[in-house]
């Protein structure tokens, strides 16, 4: 039989082992606890980080798409202050301006005139086309210009803003512009003028006589 005292020592022994290792136990857990924490710590900071990303770059393509949108807005009304601009300085009345071109109109189809042809001869080939195709009177003021080049283009920079309102008035200016270079038709008289000169054959000088009379 074992002696009370020593039995009394086991216990205390026994009971001293256990506290020790439910000691053990609880710093493990507390350990595990800490660590947890400290992993749920990152974890909110990476979180916060990531959000934190998340609305800055959704501000970055907020005041993107605000500048973007502005640059537009610039753009357009840049672009309708010089079509204003340029609308003010043509020579064309507002009706004539704003006149559309019929989607299936047919192209007008002459010679261009760059200011050293007979204007004349210009003007009949542009009307006559514009009556084939049924063109109005706002409708040629409108494409006349497109028959235009060089210096008879130039010409029609220098009109008076607004100052054409018909076609009267366009082919009037135009004619008196050029009126220089209007082929001079020979009169009966001015055969008479014409002579043979010394030397040359009757060949030739039948050839030039019946050119001038062309």
């Amino acid at each position: 039989m074992i002696p009370l005292a020593q039995t009394m020592l086991i216990t205390r022994n026994q009971a001293s082992s256990t506290n020790k290792g439910e000691e053990d136990t609880l710093q493990k857990l507390l350990r595990v606890v800490d660590l947890l924490q400290v992993h749920s710590d990152e974890q909110s900071i990476l979180s916060t980080e990531a959000e934190q990303r998340r609305v800055e770059a959704k501000e970055r393509h907020r005041l993107a798409e605000e500048c973007h949108l502005e640059a537009m807005r610039m753009a357009k009304r840049r672009e309708e202050d010089l079509r204003r601009q340029i609308a003010a300085l043509q020579p064309f009345c507002e009706e004539i301006d704003e006149t559309p071109i019929p989607p299936n109109f047919r192209e007008v189809i002459v010679d261009p005139f760059d200011g050293t042809q007979d204007p004349y001869a210009h003007l009949q080939a542009f009307q006559t086309q514009m009556y084939i195709n049924g063109g109005n009177d706002k409708l040629s003021c409108k494409l006349f210009p497109g028959t235009l080049r060089g210096v008879a283009m130039q010409w029609m920079a220098t009109l008076s803003a607004r100052s054409i309102r018909t076609f009267n008035d366009l082919a009037s200016l135009f004619l008196s512009q050029f009126a220089a270079n209007k082929i001079k038709r020979l009169e009966v008289a001015d055969l008479f003028d014409i002579k043979q000169s010394r030397g040359e054959s009757l060949k030739s000088y039948l050839a030039l006589t019946t050119r001038r009379c062309m």
